[in-house]
């Protein structure tokens, strides 16, 4: 797993998995691969995602729960895509 920095915040940290190997996280491959087709979507679930980072937290159903501290938010973006798409 890997901190996304740039969508991490006060509220929580945002990660994503990176396989062996490979130079892009699931969340960047993920990006590269849909914001031409689906370019609002795309940038919805990043900004969701900013916002969660940076002032809502992780939110229960989506996150890991009874985190003491910094709430860890771990790949949220799956359940973020089957509610977009």
């Amino acid at each position: 797993m890997v901190k996304i920095n740039k969508l991490s915040g006060a509220a929580c940290s945002v990660y994503s998995i990176k396989v062996n190997g490979e130079e892009d996280t699931l969340l960047e491959k993920f990006i590269k691969e849909n914001i031409d087709s689906f370019k609002s979507e795309t940038k919805e679930i990043i900004q969701r995602l900013r916002t969660r980072g940076r002032f809502t937290g992780a939110r229960p159903g989506g996150s890991l729960k009874n985190m003491k501290g910094n709430q860890v938010m771990a790949f949220v973006l799956y359940s973020m895509i089957k509610k977009v798409i």
